[in-house]
């Protein structure tokens, strides 16, 4: 799997989005039937349908009224091949958009449908190739067939509380789509709604869920499905019997643990940790994702990994009090995967320090054999040289692998290499592990 893009962005652009259409100002009208290359026609009941744009905006702000009446519809083909436009802003008036409304804006980027639109038609996005995201905030309980067909550049797509049905082929060939974010009340996924969509290779199934339609993911490249569920539970999904790459891909239930929300960044991977038996909650509902790790837990993971070998020997370490870690703690040790924090201290319950998990990951990848000559240049991070030189090698080789990356502060990414580990944080980096290297293993 590839890491996704964080939920908290998409949360970030529908609260952004919910900003702009509260703030859209109220235009008055120029000449009859036309207002800066807006077309309308009056309603029998008095409001206003945007019929074309004959204007050149790259920003292009729909009025909510027009003469003091009120904007609702947008009609068919309004915007289409409207080719100079960048980005559209659809005020919280509108109530309908109809078919091909937005086909063919070849230069469009992204795209917001405010929650008090309940109409989509046909094909209302199709062909809009530059188009990166889209937001449908949940007014509308159907996406429409072929909605965003063909769009080629769509690498996010959100649906808001709401949406119940994805429709036929309404992402069919969105080849660089990657992120899709259903909301808990998505019942339906349509006969190739994601057909040919070939970046999308993690699928977050919501809770609601009801049925997958005949070739839904055909030709995605899945590598997982996650459900928040149990085993009965997605008994009761019906899966159309042509959905080869939905019945041959792993799928990770994560529904014991109470702490881990269903559309967290991590949750995909604490998914992943537990059905593979890397990672165990911390009881039977709780996982705590923002605790910290600590040594012992991090050598057992890679001992389960190994397969839970008996260790040829015992150790030095006097402080090795608990039975689960011993043997563990004795097999990284005489393999050169771990050392102690002296010559007789293991420190197992000390803190795992993000250089620390680096740098026994990357012990552990020399016993395995695998090429760990991978390097990143790490002085563009500010704390770089807060990294200790017993990890520098490994640090470098980590980034450069994409295992540990950046963290944000002030919205500036450093190592953080003393920084203790969080279990949420060692659950990501060892799926990006087994992805990386355990998968081209095979």
């Amino acid at each position: 799997m590839k890491k996704i893009l964080s939920v908290f962005k998409i949360v970030s652009l529908i609260l952004t989005a919910s900003l702009l259409l509260s703030s859209v100002a109220v235009m008055t009208l120029g000449a009859n039937g036309q207002y800066e290359g807006f077309v309308y026609a009056e309603n029998e009941n008095g409001t206003i349908t945007i019929t074309d744009y004959t204007g050149d905006a790259v920003h292009v702000e729909i009025p909510s009224e027009i003469n003091g009446k009120k904007v609702t519809e947008i009609g068919n083909e309004a915007f289409m091949e409207c080719l100079t436009m960048e980005t559209v802003n659809i005020p919280a008036s509108i109530k309908k958009i109809g078919e091909r409304a937005f086909n063919w804006c070849e230069n469009l980027k992204e795209v917001v449908v405010p929650k008090s639109v309940k109409s989509l038609g046909r094909e209302v996005f199709a062909d809009c190739s530059r188009l990166e995201s889209a937001v449908i905030l949940g007014g509308v309980k159907e996406i429409p067939p072929q909605a965003f067909i063909t769009c080629g550049n769509l690498k996010t797509v959100a649906f808001g509380t709401g949406v119940e049905v994805i429709g036929k082929s309404a992402f069919w060939c969105c080849t660089s789509l990657e992120t899709i974010i259903f909301s808990n009340t998505v019942k339906v996924i349509e006969d190739k709604a994601f057909y040919w969509s070939g970046s999308i290779n993690e699928v977050f199934l919501p809770i609601s869920i009801e049925y997958i339609g005949r070739c839904a993911f055909e030709d995605c490249t899945l590598e997982a499905i996650c459900y928040p569920g149990t085993e009965e539970q997605l008994k009761k999904v019906a899966v159309h019997e042509e959905n080869k790459d939905i019945f041959e891909t792993p799928i990770y239930l994560y529904d014991t643990f109470l702490d881990v929300p269903w559309d967290s960044w991590f949750a995909p991977a604490v998914a992943f940790v537990n059905q593979t038996g890397l990672m165990v909650g911390t009881s039977a509902k709780s996982f705590e994702p923002d605790s910290g790790m600590n040594r012992a837990m991090l050598v057992t993971v890679l001992w389960r990994l190994e397969g839970s070998p008996a260790p040829a020997g015992s150790t030095p370490f006097t402080d090795l009090k608990q039975a689960w870690y011993k043997d563990a703690v004795a097999w990284a040790y005489e393999n050169d995967i771990v050392k102690g924090i002296s010559d007789t201290r293991f420190s197992p319950n000390g803190a795992m320090t993000r250089e620390q998990l680096a740098t026994i990951l990357y012990r552990y990848s020399s016993f395995k054999g695998f090429d760990t000559t991978e390097a990143a240049d790490l002085s563009a991070y500010p704390d770089a040289g807060k990294v200790q030189s017993y990890a520098a090698d490994a640090m470098s080789w980590a980034n450069a692998a994409g295992l540990i990356t950046g963290s944000p502060v002030n919205k500036v990414p450093h190592l953080l290499p003393r920084d203790s580990a969080t279990r949420a944080q060692v659950a990501t980096i060892l799926m990006r592990y087994c992805e990386k290297y355990l998968a081209e293993a095979e």
